[in-house]
């Protein structure tokens, strides 16, 4: 990767390291087991499905699997990193955000790169502030039940985002970019008479933030 050796990162070895539980935590929807989620996350299952469904177009298939892991595996992973040197000193979080925001650049132009349709990267730059506060949270929250809020929150935001995709026509690139606060104000219930992801009958409490 050019970036880790162009000197753009103020620590490429943690940069790698973050890279590397990213990507465990994409392996682990394949095979879900501890310490990852033990099942499936709700938008890799519906990413999974949809992406083998011959009527779902390539471009919607690469959306629903960037959206679920930027939005549901960024987050924990994320956190997961910060946790082995929290708490730390101010001048190094913001050495850790530099990084963070880097690396999200890198991964935006790579699917930028790749031909992504719907001004995918841009979506992508538009997400990582919520990842970035979220596994701060996760990293800071008082207590188990919290994080487990927390990381509820994240499954159910992820999860309106596939729908979107998958789902709803009309303004669907404005809500998927929206901060996930704004998401659950502006979308909160289920949209549409037919829906791909097999939620339609879902508890009203799919489409409400778990820290509401």
């Amino acid at each position: 990767m050019a970036a880790l050796e162009g000197g753009d990162f103020a620590d490429s070895d943690w940069a790698l390291s973050l890279l590397d539980v990213f990507e465990d935590y994409y392996f682990a929807t394949l095979q879900p087991t501890a310490p990852f989620p033990t099942t499936c996350p709700p938008a890799w299952e519906v990413a999974h499905r949809l992406g083998a469904d011959p009527r779902t177009t390539a471009g919607d298939a690469l959306f629903l699997a960037v959206n679920a892991h930027i939005n549901n595996d960024l987050p924990q992973a994320l956190a997961a990193q910060l946790d082995r040197e929290w708490p730390m000193r101010g001048s190094r979080l913001a050495s850790r955000r530099h990084d963070f925001w880097t690396l999200t650049d890198v991964i935006a132009e790579t699917i930028g790169a790749a031909g992504a349709p719907w001004s995918l990267a841009r979506i992508v730059r538009s997400w990582r502030s919520d990842v970035w506060d979220t596994a701060l949270a996760l990293v800071t929250a008082s207590g188990n039940r919290w994080q487990t809020a927390i990381c509820e929150d994240v499954e159910h935001a992820a999860l309106k985002r596939a729908h979107l995709i998958a789902c709803v026509r009309g303004m669907r690139e404005h809500l998927i970019a929206l901060p996930t606060h704004e998401l659950h104000k502006s979308f909160d219930r289920h949209r549409g008479t037919v829906c791909r992801c097999n939620i339609a009958t879902a508890p009203c409490d799919t489409w409400v933030s778990a820290r509401s």
